[in-house]
């Protein structure tokens, strides 16, 4: 996820910029299907509850969020990523919001298949896309020279 603040994953920023609001600062992905992860349940469970640090995940998650007033946001999300359903979700809960929100879903790519830039064209066209999205919200916000 982009954000006109930044660029980081889903979670991390949006849930900064969320916790400085006063709300929700999590997306769950403690038990998505199961927990499809190669550390396990349990790996997954603890490393939520650091950062649930007591709150219910449902009050934690973004998609529950009041999301007005967010900047705009782009996502990218490989066809076959197991977050690709909470991704479609939390761009149309943007939208509903009213934030300017892009999401470009990659056909046959993983999660993070952006790392493999300079190897697969998907990974070089995600970042060109991201460029080209990002470069003028950043031009916006360069002060003026003195």
């Amino acid at each position: 996820m982009a954000a006109e603040d930044g660029v980081s994953g889903r979670g991390h920023r949006c849930g900064r910029r969320l916790r400085r609001r006063g709300r929700s600062v999590w997306w769950p992905a403690s038990r998505q299907a199961e927990c499809p992860s190669h550390a396990g349940c349990g790996a997954v469970d603890f490393l939520a509850s650091l950062v649930l640090d007591g709150l219910d995940a449902r009050e934690a998650s973004p998609l529950f969020a009041d999301l007005t007033g967010m900047p705009p946001t782009y996502l990218q999300v490989g066809e076959h990523e197991a977050l690709l359903d909470g991704s479609v979700r939390f761009a149309e809960a943007l939208k509903a919001a009213g934030v300017e929100t892009r999401i470009d879903i990659f056909p046959e790519m993983l999660h993070s298949f952006q790392m493999m830039a300079g190897f697969a064209p998907e990974a070089d066209d995600a970042i060109t896309r991201f460029a080209g999205w990002v470069r003028p919200r950043l031009a916006q916000r360069v002060p003026p020279e003195r």
